[in-house]
């Protein structure tokens, strides 16, 4: 708009505050955000200090900048030329005020609103400021005050955990325990206290569940005596932690099933005696490899070609000698002589 000349209903159509007339509007190719000057129509202003309702005289202006909505998924920012009005009464100046905007405030109450709506939908703090460019105090004040508004609920179904907060800079963290309180018809947090331990959990029931009939909660002692000061309530173990159990147990089982085939199939395996460096067995040095020849030239017999006693197994380098044995085999054969022929 070159003219700059104030537009009523563009405000409302761009912008959904009605009650500005929108004087300019650009886009900030470097920032990726709209930016929007408006301002309100010259009216009646009632003066906060005496409560005079006149067109009081224009002393001055001032310039608000607010945060926005978003329009067509850019960021928006608003620039409110606001009058500084002297009372005609005598009391001194005031500025203009509107129900959309805050005195003081960095963004719109429509987006405020919208924030807390985004919170409801467990969307993460950090994600909202980023969204609507504010600072996390700034979204986390509006969720707390929209939460003061919400009316105490009394859960019959609810579960205790803890969690872990760190804090701090990157150079000193700081990690402190937070117990947590939900209910688990709705899954939404009903309470937070600090601390992990028995007084702070029963603290938490006694205040925010006192009707409980069921309390699900971890293996931690604490929070299972907590759970008990509450009547008439069945204290379960929840559903990931009796999964973690499970899963410990079968896994232990595996492995001990592991280590005794091991055992079981090594007990059964057979040595190798007629060549040192074969089945795994070391080999000296000096010990030749099996078909290497001699600095003679002549080659050595190839293990494979001697005899074996009867009922021992081949392998791949000729006859094996059992490991257990229970008598010696008939002929004079003993572990000792194996490889050679049997005693005649």
């Amino acid at each position: 708009m070159p003219d700059h000349t104030p537009v009523q209903g563009w405000s409302e159509l761009l912008l959904a505050l009605p009650e500005f007339s929108l004087i300019d509007a650009y886009v900030d190719h470097d920032a990726d955000e709209l930016i929007a000057t408006v301002e309100l129509p010259r009216d009646l202003q009632g003066c906060p200090r005496c409560g005079v309702i006149e067109l009081h005289r224009l002393h001055d202006y001032r310039r608000h900048t607010v945060r926005h909505l978003p329009v067509a998924g850019r960021a928006t920012r608003v620039r409110w030329r606001k009058r500084l009005l002297a009372c005609l009464a005598g009391c001194g100046t005031f500025v203009e005020r509107t129900p959309s905007i805050a005195p003081g405030a960095v963004w719109t109450r429509a987006t405020a609103r919208a924030a807390v709506a985004m919170s409801a939908e467990n969307i993460p703090i950090n994600t909202i400021r980023n969204t609507f460019g504010v600072g996390w105090n700034t979204v986390m004040r509006a969720v707390a005050a929209a939460a003061e508004l919400v009316p105490e609920v009394r859960p019959r179904r609810v579960g205790i955990d803890e969690t872990v907060m760190v804090t701090g800079r990157l150079t000193r963290r700081h990690r402190q325990f937070l117990t947590a309180l939900v209910c688990l018809d709705t899954s939404l947090v009903v309470a937070v206290t600090q601390g992990r331990d028995r007084a702070g959990a029963a603290a938490l029931l006694a205040s925010h569940a006192p009707d409980a009939q069921v309390i699900a909660c971890d293996l931690f002692s604490g929070f299972k005596s907590a759970a008990d000061t509450i009547e008439d309530a069945i204290v379960v173990a929840d559903v990931f932690h009796l999964v973690s159990l499970a899963l410990q147990a079968l896994d232990e089982v595996r492995r001990r099933r592991q280590r005794r085939s091991t055992t079981v199939a090594a007990a059964r395996m057979t040595c190798c005696s007629s060549y040192a460096g074969c089945c795994g067995s070391p080999r000296n040095a000096s010990s030749p490899r099996p078909g290497a020849r001699s600095s003679t030239g002549s080659r050595p017999p190839t293990p494979t070609t001697r005899s074996r006693p009867p009922g021992t197994p081949w392998t791949c380098c000729g006859p094996c000698t059992p490991r257990r044995i229970a008598t010696p085999p008939t002929g004079g054969w003993s572990p000792s002589t194996s490889g050679s022929s049997p005693s005649t």
